[in-house]
């Protein structure tokens, strides 16, 4: 693990190492270049958002792991995929509301998942939103609520 290569360096050096020497790029690009790698058929930019997500929780829970106090969080294939702003959008026209998402990437033949909703109030409202929300950021065009 990086981070405990990066300790013992620090304890035979008295410095960190440089990532960009190591890696060429940061290791958190490193970590999204994996990603790319195995989630090939998503759109980048999700994939970019879903990394963010993993070096996150990876930042929150460090200390304690490299403590012993914590373990390291897995992360299977079918975990959800986070949506980046802007990769989906919410239309609204006279019978409802239309949510386009683009889910995949442009090597695919199907690149959007598009989908109506009749009425977006209530609980359909509150589950549409929990399903959009990106780091507390709510945007839908056009819809005021």
């Amino acid at each position: 693990m990086w981070e405990y290569e990066k300790i013992k360096y620090k304890n035979k050096y008295g410095k960190y190492p440089e990532e960009q020497e190591r890696f060429g790029k940061t290791y958190r690009n490193v970590v999204e270049g994996e990603m790319k790698s195995i989630m090939n058929t998503i759109n980048t930019s999700n994939v970019g958002q879903t990394n963010a997500f993993v070096m996150k929780k990876w930042n929150a829970d460090k200390k304690d792991i490299l403590n012993y106090r914590k373990s390291v969080a897995s992360f299977r294939l079918n975990m959800p995929i986070y949506l980046k702003n802007g990769s989906y959008k919410i239309y609204q026209d006279n019978n409802g509301y239309e949510v386009d998402c683009a889910v995949f990437n442009k090597f695919q033949e199907l690149k959007h998942l598009t989908f109506k909703i009749d009425k977006l109030d209530g609980n359909v409202f509150w589950t549409v939103k929990n399903l959009f929300i990106i780091d507390r950021k709510f945007k839908l065009e056009g819809l005021h609520y």
